[in-house]
């Protein structure tokens, strides 16, 4: 077949879903920050430790999805210097779970096509998924969750080729990215297991069973392998979790049936449901619960977000309308819990995708229940943060659209458009101002893969600044590092904010003490910085510049620039490889690779 008609047979809503999931990702890029997620400072431990020495990880979650962020910094070292870490982290984790996610979303559209759903079904489907709010915060996180995403499609083919294809081939191949899941974190290792058990328990009979105990004893070989590198590393046992004193309860029998009814409405946020598993899980399926992501004021998602009824009606005290984000993601969340128990049994081939967010959050209402271990905070309820089975959301949202679409096909006309907004609405859009954020995130598109196509979308950057080294380190924009540098926190009556050059956000400080602040500190009640300086030049952030061993700081651009043209370069202290290989992960991720690769080339339709 000719190059041409090759073209001529690719489907158009392809190209739709190209566009989605390059846009989604670049969406998350300029708009998160990683190193502002939860959980962030224990997980980046990892990372730490195989960079440098005497670096001590909390748990014991696997080394394989660490090591590859480590991989992606050191191919990346060059883009990172003394005020760039912030975005240089975020841009470089998102990009390591940008490349699994395309693993994943490629296992998704084969697994999808096993069942005959049309092409434009399919695309649609994953197209939309890329938007869906937690998806966007299983790709920004650093997270290991990722991977469940990025395997278990390729699990499940090759396991469905044994089974009805007869392909042990494949699955001996399935072990290894499943030993990787079972070693990676104790509830992936739960839900997984137990939404394979659940999908081909009945596929086990006596004629398979002995060849069964062998790929057994194969899979607990490769575990022994890996798990004994993981302890090894960590010193810690197997799924081993530090935590603090506030995790040490567990849940009342009370939380699992309880329902804040009339709060869905009045008051659908954090704090108002920490006693109720089913407000929890409604409100966070779609949204943003515990605030501490897409809803976090620490990245622009959550800034200048339109509200839809500006003049809202005030009865009673309570602004009808406030709380329509949160709203719309419990609707769109019943919704989807009602439509998973309607199709679950209409086909019984993909019930087991359908229904696999169930699991997810059982095995977390068991752990918030004491089993295995007690580790439920009754202040908060995070245990059951949906983000944990973001992966079992996806699989089943994708599923879900597909039958509905194979049947009543007119729904391909209304529906993605609608889901698509609601989305996009859920995320933040439209905003009050777009261009306060614009004009602080030249930085980070300087550090983008994308950085040429986005320079046409932004006024503020220019192709010949993705490559212009000077310009991006004489030149870094400080307010690119934080989201809270768009939006200071309001000043409460009775005090006055200040500024000085190594304050660039100012300080808030008590009238009675402004006087003194400005006589004795140097402080001045208005910016001492344009919008233009607020660059590097700031004394606590001054940019390191190195040369045959010397090493300079500079805060001014001028000096930057001039020690530029003397040959000095951007300074930073990542080690050139890392001290540590976790060369077992790394084999049996290879090993997952090329399993991906064969287990696609065998692929029937069944």
């Amino acid at each position: 077949m000719s190059k041409l008609n090759r073209l001529k047979n690719i489907s158009p809503y392809s190209y739709i879903h190209v566009v989605s999931i390059i846009s989604s990702f670049l969406l998350s890029e300029l708009y998160f920050f990683s190193s502002k997620g939860v959980d962030f400072p224990n997980y980046f431990l990892y990372i730490e430790s195989f960079l440098y020495d005497d670096i001590q990880v909390t748990n014991n979650q696997g080394l394989l999805y660490y090591y590859s962020n480590v991989v992606t910094i050191l191919l990346r070292e060059s883009q990172l210097n003394s005020v760039n870490s912030v975005n240089f982290i975020n841009s470089t984790i998102q990009l390591t779970n940008f490349l699994f996610y395309v693993i994943g979303t490629i296992g998704l559209f084969k697994l999808l096509s096993k069942f005959n759903y049309k092409k434009q079904s399919i695309y649609l489907s994953l197209s939309l998924m890329h938007f869906l709010p937690k998806i966007i915060e299983m790709r920004v996180l650093l997270k290991p969750e990722i991977l469940v995403f990025a395997f278990l499609p390729w699990i499940i083919i090759g396991i469905d080729q044994f089974f009805y294809n007869n392909k042990r081939r494949s699955l001996i191949f399935s072990l290894f990215p499943l030993s990787i899941l079972l070693t990676s974190k104790g509830s992936v290792a739960g839900m997984v297991t137990i939404f394979l058990l659940l999908k081909y328990f009945k596929n086990i009979n006596k004629n398979n069973i002995k060849e069964l105990l062998i790929v057994f004893l194969i899979l607990i070989s490769i575990l022994l392998g890996v798990g004994y590198e993981n302890y090894d590393y960590t010193d810690k046992n197997f799924f081993e979790v530090t935590t603090t004193e506030n995790y040490d309860n567990v849940a009342e029998l009370e939380f699992i049936y309880n329902l804040n009814f009339w709060d869905f409405y009045f008051s659908p946020e954090l704090g108002s449901h920490n006693d109720s598993f089913l407000g929890i899980t409604l409100l966070d399926t779609f949204g943003d619960y515990y605030k501490v992501n897409i809803n976090s004021p620490d990245n622009y998602f959550s800034y200048y977000q339109t509200n839809l009824f500006k003049d809202k009606t005030v009865i009673d005290g309570f602004e009808y309308g406030l709380f329509l984000r949160q709203h719309v993601s419990l609707l769109l969340a019943v919704i989807f819990y009602i439509f998973i128990f309607i199709y679950f049994s209409k086909n019984i081939k993909v019930s087991a995708f359908i229904l696999s967010p169930i699991i997810g959050f059982t095995i977390l209402l068991l752990n918030s229940l004491g089993f295995p271990d007690r580790n439920f905070d009754p202040t908060k309820g995070d245990t059951l943060k949906v983000s944990y089975y973001a992966f079992f959301i996806a699989l089943s949202f994708v599923f879900l659209l597909c039958e509905l679409f194979k049947e009543y096909p007119n729904l391909l006309k209304v529906l993605p458009v609608l889901f698509f907004v609601c989305f996009l609405f859920l995320l933040g859009f439209p905003k009050t101002d777009y261009s306060n954020i614009n004009e602080n995130i030249d930085a980070k598109i300087e550090l983008s893969i994308f950085c040429k196509p986005l320079t046409m979308i932004f006024e503020n950057s220019s192709p010949s600044d993705c490559d212009n080294i000077v310009k991006k380190s004489c030149e870094y924009n400080l307010y690119s590092n934080y989201a809270q540098n768009i939006q200071p926190e309001p000043v409460p009556d009775g005090f006055t904010r200040v500024y000085r050059e190594d304050t660039v956000l100012g300080e808030i400080v008590p009238n009675a003490e402004l006087q003194r602040f400005i006589e004795e500190g140097g402080y001045s009640v208005t910016p001492v910085l344009d919008k233009d300086e607020l660059k590097y030049i700031n004394n606590s952030e001054t940019l390191k510049l190195i040369k045959n061993g010397n090493l300079m700081d500079t805060n001014s651009v001028d000096e930057c620039q001039n020690l530029f043209s003397q040959g000095y370069r951007p300074y930073n202290d990542i080690p050139s490889r890392s001290n540590r290989i976790p060369f077992v992960n790394l084999i049996v991720g290879i090993f997952s690779l090329y399993s991906f690769y064969s287990i696609s080339k065998t692929q029937k339709i069944i």
